[in-house]
């Protein structure tokens, strides 16, 4: 391989690293038809069942009236769990998981429900999607 060839990989190599390891700057939602796009500037947002203090309104008995966050910590969009009974989250296809009373992180794509276990094709749950736009977008 030439020096030059060697440059163009590693130009590219560090390129594509950048963009898969650059937190995200918006954040997808998608609920009961609803499609949001919220920037890092437009956090936080609230998701929960009480309509008029929640951006997101959840129709269930286990959502508390203010259930929890996504907002922006360290530069990351994440998930901020208030409630009782926790935020159940599913990351791409893994096995969902409880977050309760902290922080997490969202990365990729998944799904989030409020208080209850995520099952597979589960339509009542909120379909998350992480997106990386250039400033000049």
């Amino acid at each position: 391989m030439s020096d030059q060839d060697q440059t163009i990989a590693a130009t590219f190599n560090t390129e594509i690293l950048n963009r898969v390891n650059s937190p995200a700057t918006h954040i997808e939602i998608f609920y009961q038809g609803k499609e949001m796009s919220f920037g890092k500037d437009d956090l936080p947002i609230k998701l929960g069942r009480d309509d008029s203090s929640c951006d997101l309104v959840v129709d269930s008995e286990l959502a508390s009236r203010v259930h929890c966050l996504i907002d922006v910590k360290d530069n990351q969009i994440g998930l901020e769990d208030k409630s009782r009974n926790g935020t159940f989250l599913r990351i791409g296809r893994n096995d969902s998981f409880v977050v309760k009373q902290k922080f997490y992180p969202l990365i990729g794509q998944g799904n989030i429900k409020l208080g209850e276990q995520i099952v597979s094709d589960d339509n009542d749950s909120i379909f998350f999607r992480m997106i990386t736009k250039k400033v000049d977008e």
